[in-house]
C-alpha cells in the first residue's frame, strides 16, 4: 500500500509538470492577444487624432506619418505572431506514464531552458511598451480622476479602457511567474517524499538548481517586474497621487480642464 501511495503521488507530482507547461504557454499567448488589441486601439486612435493635424503639417507628411504606423502595426503583428508560434512549440506532447522519471526531467529542464530564451526575446521586443503603456495607464487614471472636469460617464471610459490592458497584462505576467514556482515546489517534493535512484537523483537535483537560479519573468524594460503584486503597488501609487492633487485643487485653485 506504501508502495502504491508512491508511486500514485510520483505521477501526480510529474503530471504537474505537463501542467505548468501548458499554464505558462496558454498565459504568454494571453499577454501576446491583449498587447496585439491595445496596439490596434493605439494606432487606430492616432489616425482619429491625426485628422485634426491637417491644418499643420502637409498632406504628403501626413500620408508618411500613416505609413509608418501601419508599417510599425504590420511588423507588430508579425512578431506577435511568430512569439505565439515559438511559445506554442515549446511544450512538449503529453507524456506518458510509461515514460521514465528521467526523461520527464529531461523535457522539463529544455522546455524550462527555452522558455526563458523567448522570455527574454520577449522583454527586448515588448519592455519599453509595456513601460509606456503602465505609465500611460496610471497618467490617465489620476488625470481624469482628478483635473478633466468631462461628463462622469466620459472619464470612466477612458479610464477603463486605458487600465485594463496594463493591469490583465500584469495579471498574466504574474502569472507566468507563480508557475516557475510551482514548478521548485513539486521538484522539492520530489526530492525529499520519494526514493529515487541514483541517475534520477542528479536529473532532479539539475532541474532544481535551474528552476532556483533561473525565474522567466516579464519586466518593464528592466524598471520594474510585471507581477500580481504589480497591480497592487499601480493601484497605491495612484491613489496617493489622486489624494494628493485632490488636496491641491482644493486649496481654492482652479484645476479643471
Amino acid at each position: 500500500m506504501k508502495f502504491m501511495k508512491i508511486f500514485l503521488e510520483t505521477n501526480r507530482e510529474l503530471e504537474m509538470f505537463d501542467i505548468c507547461q501548458d499554464s505558462y504557454r496558454h498565459q504568454i499567448n494571453r499577454v501576446n492577444k491583449i498587447l496585439f488589441v491595445l496596439l490596434v486601439t493605439d494606432v487606430a486612435c492616432i489616425f482619429y487624432h491625426g485628422e485634426d493635424l491637417e491644418s499643420s503639417i502637409t498632406n504628403k507628411l501626413q500620408d508618411f506619418y500613416k505609413m509608418t504606423m501601419i508599417a510599425y502595426i504590420i511588423c507588430v503583428i508579425v512578431t506577435i505572431r511568430m512569439q505565439q508560434e515559438s511559445i506554442n512549440c515549446l511544450t512538449f506532447h503529453p507524456t506518458a506514464l510509461s515514460l521514465d522519471f528521467r526523461t520527464r526531467c529531461q523535457n522539463m529542464r529544455r522546455f524550462y531552458m527555452n522558455l526563458n530564451r523567448q522570455i527574454k526575446y520577449f522583454n527586448e521586443v515588448f519592455g519599453l511598451h509595456l513601460l509606456l503603456m503602465t505609465f500611460n495607464g496610471f497618467l490617465v487614471l489620476v488625470l481624469l480622476t482628478v483635473i478633466y472636469s468631462a461628463k462622469i460617464e466620459l472619464r470612466l471610459f477612458y479610464i477603463i479602457i486605458n487600465s485594463v490592458g496594463p493591469l490583465a497584462i500584469m495579471y498574466f505576467c504574474g502569472s507566468t511567474y507563480n508557475d516557475s514556482r510551482r514548478i521548485l515546489s513539486i521538484c522539492h517534493k520530489l526530492q525529499q517524499n520519494i526514493v529515487l535512484l541514483e541517475e534520477e537523483q542528479k536529473e532532479i537535483r539539475k532541474l532544481l538548481k535551474q528552476v532556483s537560479t533561473i525565474a522567466p519573468e516579464i519586466t518593464a524594460s528592466g524598471f520594474f517586474k510585471m507581477r500580481k503584486s504589480t497591480i497592487l503597488s499601480f493601484f497605491n501609487i495612484s491613489m496617493t497621487y489622486i489624494i494628493v492633487l485632490s488636496q491641491f485643487c482644493n486649496s481654492n485653485i482652479k484645476c479643471n480642464i
